[in-house]
């Protein structure tokens, strides 16, 4: 452009400067590249055992720490700290949890402020585990409903062994499908304990006393009798027997 602008001066006879003196080229610096948002490296079981066995956490306050994804884990670990005169400190240990929970999904929910809004269907659970969970992980309503679908022993699983990947943040897919495998490895495995106990049943010995014997079962009618022992005698008649005279009554 500034060489077509001198060359249309030069045909002119005049030969124009800008005002600094010389012209140059109008250039536009490229937009800064966006700074790419790098999750915490998720701990592993050793650090988190470690962790719980310094704390000296009961079952409670560890099942509340792996329950939170990658990312509430790191900063639990990075950020958590006790005065030294607590000798128990998993009830405040599990209230740090939710709080350190609840900033992340807000965080998260920062970060994708131009995606559809996640809303938490936790206040339609009556149950306040289920729905903790729900509130955790940013449920929708179809999530809950097949979370309310399973049998208790399938949803404890479930809500004790899902993990999804740090960097998602809208789980309810991966949950539905995680759902889906637990609940037909439940029906399998139940599927195969009722075949056991059925083969196991097919071979036990029949009790004597609800195995009738066959060789009484024609006498209970009284239609034959075995030869060797003989019928029961007949019982006489009244009007059979002969009436006793005046003189056998008088004496």
């Amino acid at each position: 452009h500034a060489e077509q602008v001198e060359g249309e001066h030069e045909q002119g006879g005049v030969i124009q400067q800008s005002e600094i003196g010389s012209s140059r080229p109008c250039t536009v610096p490229p937009p800064p590249s966006p700074v790419p948002r790098v999750h915490p490296e998720a701990p592993d079981e050793m650090a988190l055992a470690e962790f719980c066995e310094r704390w000296k956490l009961n079952e409670d306050a560890v099942a509340k720490l792996h329950t939170l994804n990658p990312v509430m884990q790191q900063r639990v670990l990075a950020e958590w700290d006790a005065p030294s005169y607590m000798t128990k400190v998993d009830g405040r240990f599990i209230l740090f949890c939710v709080q350190i929970a609840k900033e992340v999904q807000a965080q998260q929910r920062s970060w994708h402020d131009d995606a559809p809004p996640l809303v938490s269907a936790a206040a339609d659970v009556d149950d306040p585990v289920l729905a903790e969970f729900v509130e955790t992980w940013l449920l929708n309503e179809r999530s809950v409903q097949k979370l309310q679908s399973l049998t208790p022993e399938v949803q404890q699983q479930v809500m004790a062994e899902f993990s999804p990947p740090a960097h998602l943040s809208d789980v309810n897919d991966r949950l539905i499908n995680f759902c889906v495998r637990v609940e037909r490895s439940h029906a399998e495995q139940v599927e195969g304990d009722q075949q056991e106990v059925g083969a196991r049943g097919a071979f036990a010995p029949q009790s004597r006393a609800s195995a009738p014997d066959s060789r009484w079962s024609q006498y209970n009618s009284g239609a034959h009798w075995p030869s060797t022992v003989p019928p029961p005698p007949k019982r006489a008649r009244i009007e059979d027997l002969d009436a006793p005279d005046e003189m056998a009554l008088a004496e």
